[in-house]
């Protein structure tokens, strides 16, 4: 007997965590894209009609409230995400990356359509893991980057001001400021982060104090980091 979409997908979710680790990958994709795809077919008038009978068999009151489906319905939908993420999540990198792969690559007839909302869901969740991945790391670098300065500074102190006093600028100066600023300027150019930049910018405002040209090229650059910040933030308002 045909179950009801809402049912099926239902049954698709419950089965499929306890199963999966000793499902082959070929099947593991079939059950992710068959859930997606009874997901795609339960629409909201149908389930309220369905549940609405089986309430007139109890003696209970009927549903009247669509929106109120609806909302469950989107509940079940992250529910759905929630269990396709933790499949992955028992899979070694190399796998999860060939399973998300071909899902996609199956659910879109390799780019030709567009997939089921849980996919896309899938896959956005997937890019927001890989962006807190990467912001992680490039704050441990920027960390790391801090401590060897400051404690470059802290050996360097006497050079640096023996060379002012002869009216010299230390060549290191010249070589190390230009990687901080490179260093600073990615996470703005390329993951839209901004606590780091700002952080490095004051870190070279801090060590450099006592060079104009770097404490003015600094405050240029923090100026450009807070126009994008700000472009960003008012793009996405």
């Amino acid at each position: 007997m045909d179950l009801p979409s809402l049912a099926r997908a239902n049954l698709l979710a419950a089965g499929l965590v306890p199963v999966v680790e000793h499902l082959p990958k070929g099947d593991m994709i079939g059950w992710m894209l068959e859930l997606a795809h009874v997901h795609d077919a339960t629409a909201t008038e149908p389930t309220m009609t369905l549940l609405n009978k089986e309430r007139s068999v109890a003696d209970s009151l009927a549903i009247t409230d669509l929106q109120a489906v609806d909302a469950e319905l989107r509940r079940q939908r992250q529910h759905y995400g929630q269990v396709l993420k933790k499949v992955l999540n028992q899979l070694p990198s190399r796998s999860l990356v060939e399973v998300v792969t071909t899902t996609v690559a199956r659910a879109t007839n390799h780019g030709s359509h567009q997939a089921p909302i849980l996919i896309d869901d899938l896959v956005d969740s997937q890019q927001v893991a890989e962006r807190d991945e990467s912001h992680g790391r490039i704050s441990r670098m920027a960390s790391q980057l801090e401590q060897v300065v400051r404690n470059w500074d802290w050996v360097a102190q006497p050079i640096q001001v023996s060379a002012r006093s002869r009216g010299t600028d230390h060549d290191l100066n010249h070589r190390i400021v230009p990687r901080i600023r490179n260093v600073a300027a990615d996470p703005c150019n390329n993951h839209d982060f901004f606590a780091i930049p700002w952080k490095l910018t004051a870190l070279q405002q801090e060590v450099f104090a006592e060079i104009a040209s770097v404490v003015e090229q600094s405050e240029e650059d923090a100026t450009a980091f807070n126009k994008a910040a700000k472009r960003l933030y008012e793009n996405l308002f």
